[in-house]
């Protein structure tokens, strides 16, 4: 086994040239991180000729084409009870119909708890290949406070440790780090699998004027762009501060945040925080996002912990500067960039100021 691969479909090819049918287990719903790498994995096999299942429990984006989807969540749209089944998952009769559905692919790719612990009953109870994919690259639970803390920490312990993951029979990790972090838990080799984006979502660029009047964005001010879901663990709070203090001394420059508020009491906060020069879009449109980012001076994130970060690699494609810290897995590989140490929170302010003045 090689210790790193260049794409999902060259780790299979490699690893089970004999595999035909493949479920990729994991989260399909809010276009996040996760879901972008469920969608990228299950296109590149298709289009490789593999047979391709996504299975998860919340689901909202579009299928691929020639990719079958199966929800195994009933409750989707009720959120407590949601996060309720989702905790518990692994003892709901719901997890029997999800064995016996991944017991007809020779390959589940299980993404987080709770489909790595289905993944490994199904690969003991039969012979489907267990492959394990590992994006923690730090304490998932960091920046975040009370229920949502708790919650975090508990999903955090595990997708780090126990039976499932030291039993899978193979287990590949997002970046360096994110192997590093999963190997101080336990004594296993992984490899490493790089994510990549999407560049079909961006053959369509939504024009500045439409991005103007929609977003309220002035096209004679520099912008710096964020892109992701707003939660604690992307310190939001802390960018808008950097900004704040950077606008006094930079004239006509703005802040774009675009994502969706998955912590609807932390998005109501930093808004309340905010400036008028900080301008919240929520979700927008692949044609949208490839606006923001080919009108935007420089990219950045303050974010805690990621286990890669597409935004950083979709701002590469669009040769947009990237500000934001070292231990970001994502960044390291950025060719314009300016790094700085975690919670360096003057550095960042001048890092930011060095590309805008």
């Amino acid at each position: 086994m090689a210790d790193e691969y260049e794409s999902v479909v060259e780790f299979v090819d490699s690893e089970e040239p004999s595999t035909q049918r493949i479920a990729i287990c994991g989260q399909f719903r809010g276009r996040g991180g996760d879901a972008r790498v469920v969608e990228q994995q299950a296109i590149d096999l298709t289009e490789a000729g593999y047979e391709v299942t996504i299975f998860a429990l919340e689901a909202d984006m579009d299928v691929p084409e020639g990719v079958k989807l199966k929800q195994v969540n009933p409750v989707q749209d009720r959120v407590l009870l949601s996060k309720v089944y989702w905790l518990l998952f692994p003892i709901l009769p719901w997890v029997v119909y999800s064995i016996l559905r991944l017991r007809e692919h020779e390959m589940a790719i299980s993404h987080r708890y709770p489909f790595n612990i289905v993944g490994y009953v199904s690969s003991k109870i039969d012979d489907t290949t267990h492959v394990y994919w590992s994006h923690p690259s730090a304490d998932t639970a960091e920046g975040f406070t009370g229920l949502a803390g708790v919650w975090s920490r508990i999903i955090h312990r595990f997708e780090t440790r126990g039976r499932a993951i030291e039993r899978a029979d193979y287990i590949c990790a997002v970046s360096t780090d994110s192997k590093q972090y999963l190997q101080s838990f336990i004594d296993r080799k992984i490899v490493v699998v790089p994510n990549k984006i999407n560049e079909r979502r961006f053959t369509e660029i939504e024009d500045l004027d439409i991005l103007s009047d929609k977003y309220g964005i002035k096209q004679d001010n520099q912008i710096i762009l964020f892109v992701g879901r707003i939660t604690e663990r992307k310190n939001l709070h802390s960018l808008i501060e950097i900004f704040e203090c950077l606008s006094q001394n930079i004239s006509d420059v703005s802040l774009v945040i675009a994502g969706s508020a998955s912590q609807k009491e932390y998005a109501d906060k930093i808004k309340q925080q905010a400036g008028s020069n900080v301008i919240f879009t929520g979700y927008v449109t692949d044609p949208e996002l490839a606006g923001l980012y080919t009108i935007s001076d420089v990219f950045t994130t303050c974010s805690l912990e990621e286990g890669w970060g597409l935004p950083i690699t979709e701002a590469q494609y669009f040769d947009t500067p990237v500000v934001a810290f070292e231990s970001h897995p994502a960044a390291k590989e950025v060719t314009d960039k300016k790094l700085v140490e975690f919670k360096d929170y003057p550095a960042f302010e001048r890092a930011l100021f060095e590309y805008l003045s």
